[in-house]
């Protein structure tokens, strides 16, 4: 592509030993392994100075090849929405096409009318996935969840043997797995949402695994938002089998009675229009409102043509 910003700005591949670097300043949630190519766009005058940085994360199949690749970018402030922003993504996209990934999705799921949509859609990404956001009151979710939890107990329901608890470093693969063959969350973001530079990092001590049989049955995250004194589910999984059952009832009674001490205000659910129709009908029975609407960005690269 044509580069517009020659004499301002400088587009290159990042060097090694400054990715550590990189991942600070920017706060970028990915790993620092050979998956991972990055893009970076410096001020050359008077001294080098990073002004916005690419991410390009490639998520292996089973045979070891380019399953999907995620694009992810941050920029200083004063370069957001600028054309040295544009043009850095110009650069990673024609980068990403020379090394052979043929097809490309926005890590970060946007508003529609937001300026990074507008500009994704210039450059040749259309709308891949959408998903809702709802809000019900911390306090209406929590007493349905203690009223459903009692009647539980009282009919016995939850089986003796049943394992509940937190998140346990020796569950994340399975749990990754899981999430990433049922397509609730796709693998790289499951491992974003476990960096401390992600905007909302899962709460492992928060979030909720059911084993029965020292089998997994449920699992649901939880994340702190950054939005205030409100919980973010932006997953929940239950085995085939386990729906309608008490399994549901006990994972989000488990997950919501964390967020009491905090003195939460509400709880948001993140539902994928298409793979979570059941956790929005869950939202909506808890009294949640739908208060915002976002959408994920995909291109081909096949061939190199872009704006």
């Amino acid at each position: 592509p044509q580069l517009r910003h020659k004499m301002i700005a400088n587009f290159r591949r990042a060097w090694p030993d400054e990715l550590e670097l990189l991942q600070r300043r920017f706060r970028l949630p990915v790993a620092l392994d050979e998956n991972i190519s990055w893009s970076v766009a410096c001020d050359t005058s008077p001294r080098e100075r990073p002004l916005g940085v690419v991410v390009i994360a490639q998520a292996l199949n089973e045979a070891g090849t380019v399953a999907r690749a995620a694009l992810f970018w941050r920029m200083l402030p004063a370069y957001q929405k600028s054309e040295i922003e544009r043009d850095l993504l110009l650069f990673a996209l024609s980068e990403t096409a020379d090394d052979g990934v043929h097809s490309l999705f926005s890590f970060a799921a946007l508003p529609a009318t937001s300026p990074a949509s507008k500009m994704l859609q210039s450059l040749g990404f259309t709308v891949t996935e959408q998903t809702d956001e709802f809000e019900a009151p911390f306090s209406a979710v929590w007493e349905r969840c203690q009223r459903v939890y009692r009647l539980l107990e009282r009919r016995k329901a939850i089986p003796p043997d049943a394992h509940i608890g937190p998140f346990e470093k020796k569950l994340l693969p399975d749990i990754r797995a899981i999430f990433q063959n049922t397509r609730i969350m796709g693998s790289l973001e499951f491992d974003a949402r476990m960096s401390p530079f992600h905007d909302e990092p899962i709460d492992l001590e928060r979030s909720t695994a059911i084993l029965q049989n020292d089998q997994l049955i449920g699992a649901m995250l939880v994340s702190p938002s950054k939005l205030g004194h409100v919980y973010t589910v932006p997953a929940r999984w239950v085995a085939k089998g386990h729906r309608h059952s008490w399994v549901n009832a006990v994972l989000i009674h488990n997950s919501v009675r964390q967020g009491v001490p905090l003195a939460l205000d509400r709880v948001r659910f993140v539902a994928n229009r298409e793979n979570h129709k059941e956790t929005a009908a869950l939202a909506a029975n808890l009294g949640g409102l739908q208060v915002r609407s976002l959408q994920r960005f995909g291109i081909n690269l096949v061939g190199g043509q872009f704006p």
